[in-house]
């Protein structure tokens, strides 16, 4: 119906003038020839129909197809915000958080100095005696030991300045602006309880018990750790690794004289009860 519509509307002005011609054989020539036109025309109308009907259906299906991509990538990029947010709160949830009273002590400064130069100097006290001691004074040692006097001075000062990093460390936490800066801060200040304690037992580990080989692990502990703290500290509160800096390098030669003294004097040791 179309075609016949489309091919009437557009030889409709030639038939008009023909039909006003006088009837004559050039007329009706004319006039027949006029209706083989039309014929072929709505023949080829009616040829491309299929073609046009075929390309219609086949940019509606595209049309189709390519908005079950689009619905399909938005889901695809919904379910990965979905599994990224969940990832994210999965990771604040499983950030390791330092007990109240540690962070609390570390923002308070005479606490945060006093703590680690207190429990320092109880922990050494017993050593007045011990190196009085004939264990002690028979002790064969790597070159390069100081006298024992200079032990007393190096390590309150070394007590004062990690306590003061440690209060450092805590505001460099708690003015951090990203979560990376936070993550360090907090690991940083974990680290910094655990090479104290491993600091305080280790006095009664080589002069208490005079277990110079277990003392020997438990100041290589320490070193790691506070290398490792130092490095971090690097990054979020270059201050605080600068005050550490002396303590490792003290750390480092405490290591050595240990291991030394350990060394030499392994077989004494196996006969101390």
């Amino acid at each position: 119906m179309y075609v016949q519509s489309l091919s009437i509307s557009f030889f409709s002005p030639l038939t008009v003038l023909l039909a006003q011609l006088p009837v004559s054989r050039l007329k009706l020539y004319c006039m027949y020839f006029n209706l083989q036109i039309q014929n072929q025309i709505s023949l080829m109308c009616l040829c491309c129909l299929p073609m046009m009907q075929s390309l219609h259906r086949s940019e509606t299906r595209d049309a189709r197809r390519c908005a079950l991509q689009i619905s399909r990538g938005r889901a695809a990029l919904l379910s990965h915000d979905d599994v990224t947010r969940t990832f994210q709160v999965h990771t604040m949830s499983s950030e390791f958080q330092l007990p109240g009273f540690f962070l609390n002590a570390a923002r308070i400064p005479l606490i945060a100095v006093g703590l680690p130069l207190g429990l320092g100097l109880l922990s050494g006290y017993p050593t007045a005696q011990v190196v009085r001691s004939d264990w002690y004074k028979n002790l064969r040692t790597p070159p390069g030991r100081p006298p024992r006097q200079a032990f007393g001075i190096v390590w309150p000062l070394l007590y004062i300045s990690m306590g003061y990093a440690s209060h450092l460390t805590v505001q460099a936490l708690d003015g951090a602006s990203s979560r990376s800066l936070k993550s360090d801060c907090m690991l940083a200040l974990s680290l910094y309880y655990a090479q104290l304690g491993l600091n305080i037992i280790w006095t009664p580990l080589f002069f208490g018990a005079k277990k110079t080989g277990l003392a020997l692990i438990d100041i290589g502990m320490m070193v790691a750790t506070t290398f490792y703290m130092t490095s971090l500290l690097s990054s979020c509160c270059p201050t605080a690794s600068y005050l550490l800096w002396p303590y490792c390098i003290w750390l480092s030669f405490a290591t050595y004289l240990n291991g030394g003294i350990w060394w030499l004097n392994r077989d004494g040791e196996k006969r101390i009860d």
